[in-house]
């Protein structure tokens, strides 16, 4: 079926939509695209850490669409790991540390989670956990630097997951 041409000051009927979805204009297939485009494929990254050092298994992915950018990064400890100063790549520069953006992030000891933030510049990020670092009974948290024993004392498999979104440089 040839595709409807539209022109200026053409009124759009819902006749008109159900030809263009008819037609193949909007598919499931057309959107699944290559990275970078709406409904593009996800591209597999190694995050790159300084500051800290991961024995165990390293692993990110991201998307960026325009220039917005979510991405996921998984870290498993294992012997020899050193998470205090941990700082984590992002996978694509960020325009600035003051944009917009969210991260989150979750600590794995065993089936317990424990939650935290993130701060970041243009080129890293830096995963703090949330805890009442007081000293006294506290009905506020704070974001404390994680090391080798905070939020917990770190064995083998356990996890940190950062997920998060921001403007791209």
């Amino acid at each position: 079926m040839p595709r409807k041409t539209f022109v200026a000051g053409d009124v759009l009927t819902a006749a008109d939509m159900n030809l263009l979805s008819q037609d193949g204009y909007v598919t499931n297939s057309s959107l699944d695209t290559t990275a970078g485009q709406p409904g593009g494929a996800w591209t597999s990254f190694t995050p790159t850490i300084s500051g800290g050092t991961v024995t165990g298994t390293k692993t990110g992915k991201y998307i960026k669409v325009g220039k917005m950018v979510d991405f996921v990064v998984y870290l498993t400890w294992d012997t020899g790991s050193n998470f205090s100063g941990l700082k984590i790549d992002l996978p694509v520069t960020a325009s600035s540390s003051a944009n917009i953006s969210s991260f989150t992030v979750t600590f794995g000891d065993g089936a317990v989670p424990y939650m935290g933030s993130c701060v970041h510049s243009t080129t890293d990020i830096t995963p703090y956990a949330m805890a009442d670092d007081s000293g006294t009974s506290s009905l506020y948290v704070s974001a404390v630097a994680i090391s080798n024993t905070i939020p917990f004392t770190w064995v083998a498999a356990d996890t940190v997951q950062i997920a998060g979104r921001y403007e791209a440089a």
